[in-house]
């Protein structure tokens, strides 16, 4: 870096057909980062899988289909796992680095519905013979648990799991036909079912620039490449990728009786072990794009000339400190070498796209050559 000069001599008599020799100065100037944060910005990684929307479970006629009374059963289940995490995205530096960090109040929910549809096949010594159609009755799942975090390795929860606490207590659900006056048949379906889901997460992957950042633990700050080209303005495209796991098991027990005057006959009853859902699945969510504002200082001039400065008189040369950037602008300055020059303010600011300035000083006390170097640390990221 060039380092220019300054130079001054001593005040003397004025004596015809001689002149005074000007002091002339030269300053240089260099910035370096000094520690500073963009504002924080919110982030929601929001998933909705549907593991359980994949089938339609047909049992068949049970026992068999030549059995007197047989029942075939349509198992249809709905719905999945919600995920909604919130966190926040930061940017730091020095080094210019970049986090996902977590926020409280998200929340996984487990909402399914499994929705059973049946039909009875009688062949009763010709009172009755044929296929009854029967109505379509539905029970829901639900179960959440908030989460304070984004579920990534070295978080305090990395892992959610979600059971049904009531699902065990489903009634029986019921259809009654009628057969003759004052008798009814009555087929009906036990359900135990074990309904369970559970969320992990993996890494958090963010895209500024031509960068692709992933995070895979919680409280992980993953370092920028230095870019004096970046604009005040820093684009973060960011998304959540973790693991849902689903399972749904049922044990149906069908039941078919008469309802009679002279009371009730169970005709049959056997258990249906059924795996409806077992399921692993990874998981993205739709990418979030947030904005960092930055400080950005236009590049200070390579010097200043002071123009004459005589021994005992005093030079100033106002300098600007423009911030290009979209944050406030901060700096402190201070003189390095020749005492004969000093900076007031020694800290300046300029907001957003505004500039103000400071002011060098030379004052020289004896004649020769005078040199020192303006240094500015500013929280603009991009300086070196």
């Amino acid at each position: 870096m060039r380092r220019p000069r300054a130079h001054a001599r001593r005040r003397r008599p004025l004596r015809i057909g001689r002149r005074l020799t000007p002091a002339l100065l030269g300053l240089a100037a260099i910035a370096a980062a000094a520690p500073g944060e963009s504002e924080p910005q919110p982030v929601v990684f929001a998933d909705w899988a549907q593991p359980f929307d994949t089938i339609v479970y047909d049992t068949g006629y049970w026992p068999s289909p030549s059995d007197p009374i047989s029942i075939r059963l349509f198992l249809t289940p709905t719905g999945g796992v919600q995920t909604r995490l919130n966190g926040r995205s930061e940017v730091s530096w020095p080094p210019l680095g970049h986090r996902v960090a977590s926020d409280p109040g998200g929340l996984v929910t487990l909402d399914a519905e499994l929705a059973v549809g049946a039909e009875v096949k009688l062949d009763l010594l010709g009172v009755f013979t044929g296929t009854v159609p029967l109505a379509t009755e539905s029970v829901r799942f639900l179960a959440q648990e908030e989460v304070d975090g984004l579920l990534l390795p070295g978080n305090p929860v990395e892992e959610v799991e979600l059971t049904d606490g009531d699902a065990g207590s489903i009634p029986d659900i019921a259809w009654t036909v009628p057969v003759i006056a004052g008798v009814n048949l009555v087929a009906s379906v036990g359900l135990t079912p074990t309904v369970s889901a559970s969320v992990r997460g993996v890494e958090v992957v963010s895209e500024i620039g031509a960068e692709t950042l992933a995070q895979t633990e919680d409280a992980l700050r993953i370092d920028l490449p230095p870019d004096p080209g970046r604009p005040g303005e820093l684009g973060v495209l960011t998304h959540w990728e973790g693991v849902v796991d689903a399972d749904l098991d049922l044990v149906v027990e069908p039941e078919v009786r008469v309802d009679s005057p002279l009371g009730q006959f169970v005709l049959a009853r056997f258990p249906i072990p059924v795996t409806l859902v077992g399921t692993s699945a990874a998981r993205a969510t739709e990418p979030q794009f947030v904005v960092h504002p930055m400080p950005v200082l236009d590049p200070l001039p390579a010097g200043a000339d002071l123009g004459p400065v005589d021994v005992g008189a005093v030079g100033n040369a106002a300098l600007p400190f423009e911030n290009l950037g979209e944050l406030l602008l901060e700096g402190t300055l201070r003189i390095e070498g020749d005492p004969a020059f000093t900076v007031w303010p020694p800290s300046v600011a300029a907001q957003a796209r505004t500039a103000s300035g400071f002011v060098v000083s030379f004052a020289p006390e004896g004649p020769g050559e005078h040199q020192a170097t303006l240094s500015i640390d500013t929280n603009d990221p991009t300086m070196p």
